[in-house]
């Protein structure tokens, strides 16, 4: 399996750097075209103030949307394959204080949160999601916003969001960031919460070490809790290369309110940038989980990242 992995991302550098890294520049640009386009004529329809021409569609120009390609192969050689996609669009002339928001994941939580930086939150679902999200308030420190969304594939889910990201600078250049959720599925009537607490310590120019906590719990799986710890050490290398080595411990809890260990991961990300725009990611993997008696499981992601904007 990681032989296959390996193999690929091996494959995958040079024949990209060889000229389809050119193809897909122009594919990219055509696909940001129209993305933006569009962005554009949905905003037009609102009348626009004198003095806010040119200002206006510059900020529509500024929309990005992420699109990860991922394929995870396991010890058993099966291999699934998932789109995870990212947007929060701004358009100005319909509210200064409104964004469309576009999201899909994969099934795995772990990969989610490896394969995307800014993973928005710790509800996955596979299904693409499309919501309105307010912003009550919007600085480099603090964020708190409200989102209705709705699942646009069966089955049919209706959800109201409310969202708290806070930064907080600690003593000397230690630095943590707090995010909080709260989801009600309007359709099922269930609530789901999430809490993410990450300390941030940069060691130098290279290396910067995170240590991450996230907490969700979901009303609908029997008031399961839980609890996922992360340890990762950032490391760049230069300019088109990035390493982050992971170490994760997972603990679920259930109606007796008591965390017993779920599973446990080693895991290695490689990032490498072609461009701005595209990257290839590899992640090998060590699991061990609990319900298969913690023996060591090998798994590993290869995944192809995209960026449409400016």
């Amino acid at each position: 399996m990681f032989r296959l992995v390996l193999l690929l991302f091996i494959l995958s550098s040079p024949f990209l750097h060889a000229g389809l890294t050119d193809t897909l520049e122009k594919t990219r640009h055509i696909m940001t075209h129209y993305f933006h386009n569009m962005l554009h004529h949905i905003d037009d329809t609102i009348d626009c103030e004198a003095n806010c021409t040119h200002p206006e569609i510059a900020r529509v120009r500024k929309n990005r949307l992420h699109l990860i390609t991922s394929v995870k192969s396991t010890e058993d050689h099966r291999f699934s394959f998932s789109l995870n996609v990212r947007g929060n669009i701004y358009l100005p002339k319909i509210s200064k204080k409104f964004r469309i928001t576009l999201t899909k994941q994969s099934a795995d939580r772990l990969t989610n949160r490896q394969i995307d930086r800014e993973n928005e939150n710790l509800i996955t679902d596979t299904k693409l999601r499309i919501g309105l999200q307010y912003l009550f308030t919007e600085t480099e420190k603090l964020e708190i916003s409200t989102r209705l969304g709705i699942r646009l594939h069966s089955p049919f889910d209706l959800y109201q969001e409310l969202s708290v990201r806070k930064s907080i600078s600690l003593y000397k250049d230690y630095a943590m960031v707090v995010r909080g959720r709260v989801h009600y599925y309007i359709t099922q009537l269930y609530l789901s919460k999430s809490l993410q607490l990450t300390f941030i310590k940069p060691l130098s120019s290279r290396f910067v070490l995170a240590q991450s906590n996230d907490w969700y719990s979901n009303s609908e799986n029997r008031h399961e809790r839980h609890i996922v710890n992360h340890l990762k050490l950032h490391q760049h290398l230069d300019h088109h290369d990035h390493l982050v080595y992971w170490i994760s411990y997972a603990s679920l809890a259930h109606n007796d309110h008591h965390y017993k260990q779920d599973w446990q991961a080693l895991s290695l990300s490689y990032i490498h940038y072609f461009t701005k725009w595209f990257y290839l990611q590899g992640i090998p993997r060590i699991i061990q989980k609990h319900q298969n008696g913690y023996r060591n499981e090998y798994e590993a992601t290869l995944s192809f990242g995209m960026i449409l904007g400016k």
